[in-house]
């Protein structure tokens, strides 16, 4: 029945805390020049949070312009 979906409801908190530990990895990522790694992070948020797709876009843009001027 319906209410066996209650289970399945992420609780928006830890996603929301998730979401800004990653990005802080991704940006000691990009600090330590391990752009790769970055921009993966960044592709996985934007699957994610397929909302928040245009801010995600521009930090892989910004990543792709270091790669290029590295």
């Amino acid at each position: 029945g319906p209410e066996e979906q209650t289970n399945v409801t992420v609780t928006p908190e830890i996603d929301v805390t998730e979401t800004i530990f990653t990005e802080s990895l991704a940006k000691i990522y990009i600090k330590q020049k391990q752009y790769d790694k970055a921009k993966r992070i960044f592709e996985k948020l934007n699957l994610k949070f397929p909302e928040k797709n245009r801010y995600f876009a521009d930090q892989i843009e910004k990543i792709d312009k270091l790669i290029t001027n590295n």
